[in-house]
């Protein structure tokens, strides 16, 4: 059953949505989907291709797919750590994750198994057709430019951390349009969200780190601050003050 969870007083997500989380390295994305967003969410596959989340809340750490279709309708929350990270292994965990309904998928660093010109079956089936079964999918990615246009276009939410690339700020663009004029301005660990259905994008404050996230209850989690007035302006008081 999907859940509906304010990230403001007046935005809302749904675990059955999808969701595209892009910044460099370092620019708060990942950190910002472990404490925002996932605890919101009763169930989930987390994909970590690179074995470095294991921070995570998990019940179970899953290796193949054998073993997740085995173990996906006993635990809540699973992190799958690949022995085979390849093209294969994933798109049979989307296809057992597609299959088993009310769930959703995590994938880090979605670069590493789309490219612009190529998408897998499954992947594309979740991003296209999961919202109807309740299966949610989060995407991250450092490089909006170099992943399939279908991660993107089927978001109903996009979360925009800092760029370095011009070329990716237009990738972006295409889909938001001159709110992504902002996205230059970002400063370290600030969010540009993009809410596709309202067609309207938001500047929000950096949220406040969490040091220990098993212990904070979920009605305990922070909401959003919108940026007022907008960042431009904001950073022009701010250096007037210094």
């Amino acid at each position: 059953m999907e859940i509906e969870f304010n990230i403001t007083d007046n935005l809302s997500i749904k675990t059955n949505d999808r969701i595209s989380i892009f910044g460099r390295t370092g620019s708060g994305k990942t950190f910002f989907a472990k404490n925002w967003l996932l605890p919101h969410y009763n169930r989930y596959v987390f994909w970590d291709i690179k074995h470095e989340n294991i921070d995570i809340e998990h019940d179970i750490i899953i290796n193949t797919p054998k073993e997740l279709k085995q173990k996906i309708l006993e635990y809540n929350k699973i992190l799958y750590q690949p022995k085979n990270p390849t093209d294969k292994d994933f798109n049979e965990i989307c296809q057992i994750i597609f299959e088993s309904r009310n769930i959703s998928l995590y994938v880090d660093e979605s670069s590493i198994i789309s490219t612009p010109s190529k998408i897998l079956f499954w992947h594309n089936i979740i991003l296209t057709q999961g919202r109807t079964y309740g299966v949610g999918i989060i995407n991250t990615s450092q490089r909006p430019r170099i992943i399939h246009n279908t991660l993107i276009s089927e978001s109903e939410h996009l979360f925009i951390f800092s760029l370095n690339l011009d070329t990716d700020v237009l990738k972006i663009r295409q889909q938001i349009g001159e709110a992504s004029d902002d996205i230059r301005l970002l400063p370290e660990h600030h969010v540009l969200y993009h809410n596709v259905r309202l067609n309207r994008s938001y500047i929000f404050k950096p949220v406040k780190l969490l040091s220990k996230l098993h212990d904070i209850n979920i009605k305990e989690i922070p909401k959003l601050e919108l940026y007022k007035p907008s960042l431009e302006e904001y950073i022009k008081i701010v250096e007037r003050h210094r």
